[in-house]
């Protein structure tokens, strides 16, 4: 099974399970996956990086049986082939059981794929390295009174280190390594929106990278920061901050002093430290320009009759991690994939200057950020969170530009029987048709025009009666039609939200983008307007 998995399904498929993680990782652990004569990887960074959480994931992807071992100080290579436990039954008191490598390599001659996970290997003796080199080479278990094979084409083996030693140089070679570095900051909201719908998700984001910037010892976790959330949420108007993230973040009065220190330093300082730490500059890459033959010949064999051989040219491997779509709509079996992208919109002066005029009102501290939320990152103006579609009505300068580009749009509590009269409201014109690919209580997925929009109706533990449209702002005139035509599913919305808009105006309020978010999310008890 793990030789049928590509980079791209597997990157999706991560992130899916919540491993929030980029294209270049999941390109090192799909590698790692198919290598012989063993599959896997030694998985070195810091704690709290997420190494051993990874195989966990891999196990539910690929469908295999996990075995896991928790190496503590001192482990001998006896320990990972036999346990020696206490039994009523015997002579001696104790029975001798098979251990972790024994168990694991007995699965693989199973139908299931076999993921062997040995977790802090570096806390194990040396003796234990010499040990390993058969297993991983060949599969073979030569101890006393043990002696089995493991059948490797079943078998994937993941060691975790965390730096207490070195690994022998024989063995560094038996499996390739991957380096866990710090997550980028938009893995971390990426991760945190997946579980938390809170005001203050920006706040964590902030947190954990001034703890970067600060250089705060102790790693900080997904798993911290959603139990700081959580932890807010649980304690409302009694939540203090400072207290709360000592308690789940720094941890300790030094760590805390540290960010403490540089609470004052300026938010151009921190941006600063950060595009370097997460930049991929140029010298710190291979230039594979320098790889290739270009007619240099390989010295001659010392055989005789044989020619001169040259090194053929290697393919161009051209570094480029194209992370969005280019305006292609997504397919439907992918809507949710994207790694929290919610809108993608080509970045120039045009495309900048008619986002603020729709969506944004006041400005963040840096220009490239902009409110909803959404940056500028290379080419594109990237949508991060998805858009409510009470805010449909706002798109008016992106569409008179005639820009390319796609936004996703939700609206909650729509129930079932709405899509069903969506579609026969949306008569047999080709450029508003409502096709259905699937129908069902808990999911119904369909497709508007020529490519219109997609759309796609959820009902489960996670969203009840949630829709979703991804709509191509090329065709934004027909996407307008079919929802409002002949009583569609959104009739009325554009009107209905205007008359509050001129109620907010009438007042002499602007309807901004903290007035829109009050009124949508109802947590403030008096009407903005009123005030």
């Amino acid at each position: 099974m793990n030789n049928t998995v590509t980079t791209t399904q597997l990157h999706m498929s991560l992130n899916l399970q919540g491993y929030k993680c980029n294209k270049e990782l999941a390109m090192q652990v799909c590698a790692s996956l198919k290598q012989k004569p063993v599959g896997g990887a030694f998985l070195f960074g810091p704690a709290g990086a997420g190494k051993t959480h990874l195989p966990e994931v891999l196990h539910d992807i690929l469908e295999a049986d996990l075995h896991y071992y928790q190496v503590t100080q001192g482990t001998r290579e006896e320990d990972l082939v036999q346990k020696i436990l206490p039994a009523d039954d015997t002579k001696t008191g104790v029975k001798i059981h098979p251990g972790i490598l024994v168990k694991a390599t007995e699965a693989t001659h199973g139908d299931k794929l076999v993921i062997l996970l040995l977790d802090e290997w570096d806390k194990t003796r040396h003796s234990a390295d010499a040990f390993l080199l058969d297993f991983l080479q060949s599969g073979r278990i030569s101890f006393p009174g043990v002696n089995v094979s493991a059948n490797q084409e079943n078998l994937l083996v993941f060691i975790t280190l965390n730096d207490e030693r070195e690994l022998s140089e024989p063995l560094a070679r038996r499996l390739p390594k991957i380096d866990f570095k710090v997550m980028h900051p938009e893995l971390i909201r990426d991760a945190l929106q997946d579980t938390h719908d809170s005001e203050l998700t920006d706040a964590a984001v902030a947190l954990y990278e001034r703890c970067i910037y600060a250089g705060v010892k102790k790693p900080i976790t997904i798993q911290e920061l959603r139990q700081l959330l959580d932890a807010v949420d649980v304690l409302q108007g009694d939540a203090d901050w400072n207290t709360l993230v000592k308690q789940y973040i720094t941890k300790s009065d030094r760590n805390h002093k540290v960010l403490l220190d540089h609470e004052s330093d300026s938010g151009s300082d921190v941006s600063k430290k950060l595009d370097r730490l997460f930049s991929n500059t140029v010298d710190s890459r291979l230039d594979v320009a320098n790889y290739e033959a270009q007619g240099t010949s390989v010295p001659e064999l010392a055989v005789d009759n044989v020619d001169n051989a040259q090194m053929p040219k290697l393919k161009v491997v051209r570094n480029v991690d194209w992370k969005f779509a280019r305006y292609k709509t997504p397919k439907v079996n992918s809507l949710r994939s994207g790694s929290g992208i919610y809108g993608i919109i080509p970045y120039n002066n045009e495309t900048y200057d008619a986002y603020v005029h729709d969506f944004t009102d006041f400005p963040k501290r840096s220009a490239r950020d902009l409110p909803g939320p959404a940056s500028v990152q290379g080419r594109y103006i990237i949508i991060r969170r998805p858009i409510s579609l009470i805010e449909a009505y706002r798109v008016q300068r992106l569409v008179d530009i005639d820009t390319q580009g796609e936004l996703c749009f939700i609206m909650k509590g729509v129930p079932f029987h709405r899509v069903k009269t969506f579609q026969e409201t949306c008569g047999n014109n080709r450029s508003t048709q409502f096709k259905i690919f699937k129908y069902s209580e808990s999911e119904i997925v369909g497709r508007i025009g020529n490519n219109v929009a997609e759309v796609r109706w959820l009902n489960n533990a996670r969203h009840r009666f949630r829709l979703e449209m991804i709509v191509n702002l090329e065709r934004w005139a027909y996407f307008q039609n079919a929802v409002t035509y002949n009583n569609g599913m959104l009739n009325g919305l554009w009107e209905e939200y205007g008359s509050i808009q001129d109620k907010i105006n009438e007042d002499g309020h602007d309807l901004g983008w903290a007035v829109r978010r009050y009124y949508q999310k109802g947590w403030r008890k008096t009407n903005p307007w009123a005030e």
